[in-house]
């Protein structure tokens, strides 16, 4: 029996006006895409009160079932239930009205609105034309962000925010309605360490206002540190039915989440070699900012062969700026990046894939694959240097489907467009076409952002390997575990500068430290 990891703290405002919560009950529900069956036979009871979790590899069916319970997809058979109403299956408009609000794990608010012009957006109250001044949508912005717990100003531009205060925002546009069920795809996934205790927090609070909490994750830590239940899908089937956390140890949760799935050891991360030549290196690189960062400015840097580097910092401190310079994604500002010795500095990014660098990108839907393209498309391009002016579509066929075999990914076909695939697949499949053939650089930006325990175990064992053949990695992440797992020295970047350089064995607080303050203690 495992103690409680939290306890509550008593009722707190759930923001809104508020509904009593409602349980949710599911009998055999199933979902199928063609001959893909996305769910199958699933049910369970997630009762008001609690935070509930939804764990499962990539492709086991969770966000399937959190969009089954909004109405944005029609379960083929079985039934939901909201309290004692039968919900109509396929119908948004219908779970809405019985409660059901859902946080998606990529953010529907437009980032070009302002936050008043986005939670208005999602108003379900009709007002006459002309009702809509600017001084009446900030009133009652600032009241549904002050009950939803969003620290924000009306005015802030949704694209220009941090991620955190983002999906505080959508969280309070979920909560305006007074839902008796909360539902949040991977809330975790795009959050840095700090902000995960202020959302676990917040969750928390809800539950004890009496809401449904349904929270699908994937790492253990936050499976125990904020759930009352856990459920596990394996292939879309129900493999561990709502069990109280107490009753169990994680070990008994990634026995649920992989079955007989191995996890694959990280190899031990071995010193480069002393003479090891640099492969990636910048000398005072000043880069232009994004919308949701701050520009790498002054940075020096310098990555051996068999290396591993990673860049920590609290996320929008540069790091997309720096990353967007290095695969030549912005012009330069300032300064200079080479590549084995050769000035990149002005090259296209097709003149830097060609020279060996590879990336794991950011938005892996937006900037990592074309999510309407099939699979085999997705791998071919970019094509490689090489590869001749014909290309066989077969090979290319062939090509990916060894590729994507050997990372696991969860597919019916390679022809299927990519937007088919789970978020983590999606990773997946951008993986297999990178980190191929001859890297010499490797640029990894949350690179397990969204995998399962076994998934991101491989892409880990990956980064090591690529390492060990004599690439130099570059991995950003906001998993500092991760990196102290597989990186030889982390930098810590603070207002698009590197404060801070650290080497083995790490030190959580000094690390954690330099990413709050800025500066090394």
């Amino acid at each position: 029996m495992r103690a409680r990891p939290h306890e509550r703290t008593g009722p707190a405002a759930a923001g809104g006006p508020q509904r009593a919560g409602a349980p949710v009950s599911c009998q055999d529900v199933s979902v199928l895409f063609g001959d893909f069956r996305a769910l199958d036979g699933v049910s369970g009871t997630f009762t008001p009160g609690k935070v509930h979790a939804i764990v499962g590899q990539n492709g086991a069916g969770k966000t399937t079932f959190a969009r089954v319970l909004a109405g944005l997809v029609e379960p083929s058979g079985g039934t939901v239930r909201v309290g004692e109403h039968l919900l109509a299956g396929g119908n948004v408009a219908e779970s809405r009205r019985q409660g059901v609000e859902l946080v998606h794990q990529h953010f529907a608010l437009p980032s070009d609105f302002t936050v008043a012009q986005a939670l208005e957006l999602f108003n379900d109250e009709h007002r006459p034309l002309g009702g809509f001044s600017k001084a009446g949508l900030h009133r009652r912005a600032r009241t549904l962000l002050e009950d939803g717990g969003a620290a924000v100003a009306p005015d802030a531009l949704i694209g220009r925010l941090p991620i955190e205060t983002m999906q505080a925002v959508e969280i309070a546009r979920a909560l305006a309605s007074g839902p008796r069920v909360l539902v949040l795809d991977e809330p975790t996934a795009v959050l840095p360490p700090p902000a995960m205790r202020g959302l676990f927090d917040r969750l928390r609070d809800l539950a004890a206002a009496g809401l449904c909490v349904i929270v699908v994750l994937h790492k253990l830590d936050e499976v125990f540190a904020v759930a009352d239940t856990v459920t596990a899908l394996r292939a879309g089937r129900l493999v561990l039915e709502p069990t109280p956390i107490g009753d169990l140890e994680p070990a008994d949760v990634s026995r649920a989440i992989i079955g007989d799935a191995s996890v694959k050891e990280v190899p031990a991360v071995a010193k480069p070699a002393p003479d090891a030549p640099a492969v990636l290196s910048t000398t005072r690189l000043t880069a232009r900012s994004g919308s949701h960062d701050a520009a790498a400015t002054d940075v020096s840097l310098e990555i051996r062969a068999g290396e591993i580097v990673g860049v920590a910092g609290v996320e929008g401190n540069g790091q997309r700026s720096l990353v967007e310079a290095l695969v030549g994604m912005a012009p330069l500002r300032g300064g200079t990046v080479s590549l084995a010795g050769a000035d990149i500095s002005g090259a296209s990014v097709r003149r830097r894939r060609d020279r060996g660098l590879r990336v794991i990108p950011f938005e892996r839907n937006v900037e990592g694959v074309s999510l309407s393209s099939a699979l085999w498309e997705n791998h071919a391009a970019p094509r490689r240097a090489g590869d001749g002016p014909m290309l066989d579509p077969r090979a290319l066929r062939e090509r990916c489907r060894e590729a994507l075999d050997r990372w696991r990914v969860a597919y019916r076909i390679e022809t299927q467009p990519a937007g088919n695939l789970s978020g983590g697949n999606i990773q997946k499949t951008v993986l297999a076409r990178e980190i191929t053939g001859d890297v010499r650089v490797l640029i990894a930006a949350h690179p397990t952002r969204g995998l399962d325990i076994a998934a991101a175990g491989d892409v880990r064992a990956a980064l090591v390997d690529a390492a060990a053949s004599g690439a130099a990695v570059l991995v950003v992440s906001a998993d500092l575990e991760e990196m102290f797992e597989v990186c030889h020295r982390v930098l810590v970047m603070f207002a698009g500068r590197v404060v801070a350089e650290f080497d083995r064995p790490f030190d959580l607080d000094r690390v954690g430290g330099a990413m709050v303050r800025g500066e090394a203690t």
